[in-house]
């Protein structure tokens, strides 16, 4: 008798008692995708020759002054809640730092868009960006908006929350990223009986594609036992998101669960 098939993987209510109630995946991820498409400029568009005279120095020099103003950021840099009830997010070496804050030069890039956006392309491209939990990572890229979100390359990250799910759906419209680490703490995808927002999260992870670097790191002493490098399922994790833009997965989903 034939059997219909099972739901789709990101069909299922998730719980994300973390950020808002539930969701449906599939329309949440469509949601961020359709708000990372190019929109039509608002204001007339100009040449960059004409915003500024800065553009006519080379670029190099362009990008030695960028970096004279720019905050000094370590080339992985660890993203913090302000507090644990914020919904802002900072550096940790800026939540930590005290007295007065000069802003006076960062915000000389706000006075160009062109120097603004070239400026951001320093910050996000190269460097390695941090996080302790899933939605710390949700709301830096919420912070960021889509500008951010285009420039962001490489992202560390303590996944296995409820806010997986809505934070790997935000993360795939991130078209430049390259590299990611997962720091996940068990041995394992899923175990039989995994609850519903675990399920998600990875069908979320799984739908990453795309990129060119894919590691494991341990998840401190309290967690002796990791995803960890080698094993069946880090191997398809990293076939799934080292997979073409828009190639098809190689997971099979039965009865809306991966057979791993």
């Amino acid at each position: 008798m034939h059997q219909a098939p099972g739901p789709h993987p990101l069909e299922p209510q998730a719980t994300l008692g973390g950020l808002h109630g539930g969701f449906r995946m599939h329309e949440v991820k469509s949601k961020w995708e359709q708000r990372s498409q190019p929109q039509e400029p608002l204001l007339p568009h100009f040449h960059v020759g004409q915003t500024s005279s800065l553009f006519s120095l080379p670029t190099e020099l362009r990008l030695q002054i960028y970096s004279m103003i720019l905050p000094a950021l370590d080339d992985i840099t660890e993203i913090v809640p302000i507090n644990r009830d914020s919904s802002r997010v900072v550096t940790k070496s800026g939540q930590e730092k005290t007295g007065p804050r000069d802003l006076t030069r960062s915000n000389l890039l706000r006075t160009c868009k062109a120097i603004h956006n070239e400026a951001l392309d320093i910050l996000f491209s190269n460097r390695t960006y941090r996080f302790a939990n899933a939605k710390t990572l949700y709301l830096f890229l919420r912070a960021i908006g889509s500008t951010g979100r285009a420039l962001l390359g490489r992202v560390d990250i303590y996944c296995g929350s409820r806010e997986d799910a809505i934070t790997f759906a935000l993360l795939a419209t991130c078209l430049k990223l390259r590299h990611i680490t997962l720091r996940l703490p068990r041995p394992r995808l899923l175990f039989p009986l995994s609850p519903i927002w675990q399920v998600d999260g990875i069908a979320c992870l799984l739908s990453l594609s795309g990129l060119e670097e894919v590691g494991f790191a341990e998840c401190g002493a309290n967690f002796p036992r990791f995803l960890q490098d080698g094993s069946h399922d880090a191997v398809v994790v990293r076939r799934e998101l080292m997979r073409s833009k828009g190639a098809p997965s190689h997971v099979r989903w039965v009865g809306g669960f991966p057979d791993l």
